[in-house]
Formats: C-alpha cells, sequence, structure tokens
C-alpha cells in the first residue's frame, strides 16, 4: 500500500482512482504528524519539491510542506478531471462544475492556512488567482448549460444566455488583474494570460450577440425584460418602436464583432493557442454567426444616427456555490473523510507548458513536482 501510495505521488492517474489514492497519502500524513512530529525536535527529514511553473526545487523539513504540496496538487488533478470532461452534455457541465468547484476549495484552504510559502506557486497571491481561475471556469460552465439548453431562440433563455456570459467575462477579467499583480506578471505563462484575454473577449461578444437576437426576435410584451437586462436604460430609444429595435440590435452585433475580432487577434498573437484547431474553430465560428445576423438587420438605405448600445447586466445563478460552502468541504477533507485535490509530480498540463525540474537534485528525501493546475481550452457556442 505504501508503494503504492508513493507510485501515485509521482504519476497519479487523471480520474477519481487517482484522486482517491491522493487523498489516501494526505491522510496519512496526518496520522505521522500526530505520531511522530513535534515541534519541539526535528526528525531529519527533508522534503523536497518543485515548483509547478518554473521547475525550481525548494526543500523544508516540515510535515506542513508535504502536506500543503499534496494539497496542490488535488487541486490540481481535479482541474485536470474537470478539463476532461465532455461539456456537451448536462452530466459533462455538471462534472466539471464539481471538479472546478473542489480545486477551488483545495488552493482556498491552502490560501487561509499555509504561510510562509517558499516557493511562488504557493504564495497568497499566486493561490489567490488560482482560486479566481476555478471560479471562472465554473461560471462558464454555468453559461455554458444555459447556452445547452436554448431551443427556438426562446426570450428569457436568450436573456439568461447575455447575462450569464457577460458574468463569465467580468470573472475572467478578474483573473486577468490577479495574474497582473507584481509578483505574478513575470512568472504567470504567457499562454494562460492569452486564454484569459481571448475568452473575456468572447463571452463579452456573447453576450452583446444574444442580446441582439433577444431584440430582433422579441414582441412588444417583451420589452420590460430586454430593458432591464441593461446596464442603464438605452437612450434615445423607444424600444416599442420595431425600427429603434433593430437599431440597438445592430449597435449591440457591432459590438460583439469588434470583441470576437480582439479575441481572434489574442489568439493569433500565441504560439501555444494557435496549435488548438479546435479553439480558432470555435472563435472563427462565433464571430460568423455575429457578422450573419448583422448582414442580415442591415440596410442599406440605413442613414440614421449610430445607436449605442449599453452594456449588460451580469447574472448570478442563485444555486452557485459559496466560498463558504467550498470551504465547508475542504474542512471535512481535513477531518480526514474526503479531499479536494492535490499535485502530483512530473505531469505536463495542455496550456501551460512542462512542470519538468530545473536545477540540481537536493538528495536526502523525497522529490516530486507539485503540477500544473489546467485552465480549459476549449470553448462552447
Amino acid at each position: 500500500a505504501v508503494l503504492r501510495e508513493t507510485q501515485a505521488m509521482r504519476t497519479p492517474s487523471r480520474n477519481e482512482a487517482g484522486q482517491e489514492l491522493l487523498k489516501e497519502y494526505y491522510n496519512q500524513l496526518y496520522f505521522l504528524d500526530q505520531r511522530f512530529f513535534s515541534l519541539h525536535r526535528s526528525l531529519g527529514i527533508h522534503f523536497h519539491w518543485y515548483d509547478s511553473l518554473t521547475g525550481v526545487p525548494s526543500v523544508q523539513r516540515a510535515l506542513a510542506f508535504e502536506k500543503g504540496s499534496v494539497l496542490f496538487n488535488i487541486g490540481a488533478l481535479y482541474t485536470q478531471i474537470g478539463a476532461r470532461q465532455d461539456r456537451s452534455t448536462l452530466t459533462g457541465i455538471q462534472s466539471a462544475i464539481d471538479a472546478f468547484q473542489r480545486a477551488a476549495g483545495a488552493f482556498l484552504y491552502l490560501q487561509e492556512n499555509f504561510s510562509h510559502a517558499p516557493s511562488l506557486d504557493m504564495s497568497s497571491p499566486a493561490l489567490s488567482m488560482l482560486v479566481r481561475l476555478m471560479v471562472a471556469q465554473v461560471q462558464e460552465c454555468v453559461c455554458e448549460k444555459v447556452i445547452l439548453n436554448m431551443q427556438n431562440n426562446d426570450l428569457n433563455v436568450l436573456l439568461q444566455a447575455a447575462q450569464e456570459a457577460a458574468r463569465v467575462s467580468d470573472v475572467y477579467s478578474l483573473v486577468l488583474q490577479a495574474m497582473s499583480v507584481p509578483l505574478l506578471k513575470d512568472y504567470v505563462p504567457f499562454s494562460w494570460i492569452s486564454m484569459v484575454q481571448v475568452k473575456t473577449h468572447h463571452f463579452r461578444a456573447l453576450a452583446h450577440y444574444y442580446t441582439a437576437v433577444a431584440l430582433c426576435d422579441c414582441s412588444g410584451e417583451e420589452i420590460k425584460a430586454l430593458i432591464q437586462v441593461h446596464t442603464r436604460r438605452p437612450e434615445k430609444l423607444n424600444l416599442h418602436d420595431p425600427e429603434d429595435k433593430r437599431r440597438l440590435g445592430k449597435a449591440h452585433l457591432r459590438k460583439a464583432i469588434i470583441r470576437h475580432e480582439e479575441a481572434l487577434r489574442l489568439h493569433g498573437v500565441c504560439k501555444m493557442l494557435r496549435k488548438m484547431d479546435i479553439l480558432q474553430e470555435v472563435l472563427s465560428h462565433a464571430h460568423a454567426c455575429s457578422l450573419e445576423k448583422y448582414s442580415e438587420i442591415d440596410q442599406e438605405d440605413d442613414f440614421c444616427e449610430v445607436a449605442e448600445a449599453p452594456e449588460i447586466q451580469c447574472e448570478v445563478m442563485k444555486n452557485q456555490t459559496t466560498f463558504s460552502e467550498i470551504l465547508a468541504e475542504v474542512f471535512v477533507l481535513h477531518n480526514l473523510k474526503d479531499s479536494v485535490s492535490i499535485r502530483h509530480s512530473g505531469v505536463t498540463t495542455d496550456c501551460a507548458g512542462s512542470a519538468a525540474a530545473l536545477g540540481p537534485v537536493p538528495r536526502g528525501g523525497p522529490q516530486h513536482t507539485r503540477a500544473l493546475p489546467t485552465l480549459q481550452a476549449t470553448i462552447l457556442i
């Protein structure tokens, strides 16, 4: 059993079986801490770990360092499980939501309880960024669930999709802010930053696109809902007038197209993202949909003043898991009954490059690489 758990630390399978082995190891560390480790004496055991992004080695005698690194790997493995789900089905989306929430819980618990980090990936700013990134991916999955349920351009679903997409764009903007703090701006991989920027623009474009479709297809009785979806009332427009509705829809599509083009531009400047053909297809298809809708409602003799489209009011799901609920799950792990997710040794991720170690390998104890959390690369339309 000990050999099996040691192997799990080095090359855990990216599924629940690998997750269970990691949890077992974490639990054994708890018992070891209670039985053999004391604040007043050292056993002379050194724990060696490598930074998940740079590969720089860190060594500490404290068992808390080993436990923290293992818990980080639990979070990282959950991100990989979440990113591998089939999000073209409601079941797959829900599984991804669950995995990303658990990853957020692990990173948040570390941020609140692990101090004096010897490496950047376990510093408070890095863990805060990872928590925001996981929450953003949860919100993205929630938006995908709404879009997947969309049928026959139902107004309420269109407006909900627009608000959810706006929410996703906003939370990815917060992730970008967290990545831009002085300690992290030269540390976070360029591919991660580029992906977050692409998603920020892509989902803002979708918010304007779905609002435009709703404007073009709604009836007079539904005007109130259309007004409420905006952050402010559209100026100089009477939405009971079909022509004004068309003009506002056209303005939203214009904003959508600009955002789509910026997402495509950012995608093009990142070598890693250019290798993801499916991402290119999704961004291009979304851009084409907005262009097609714009051509459909555009009129050659349209000489009216160009309307200004307000931003979209964000939607917050009533049943969205809160940080308190996420933390409650992780505390169950801390009590040796369940867990969220941890890091594993020598594993690379799809978007962020290699976790290979750099520099000489210290001697005298277990040596592992903390795994990189995964940023899901595919986007649904």
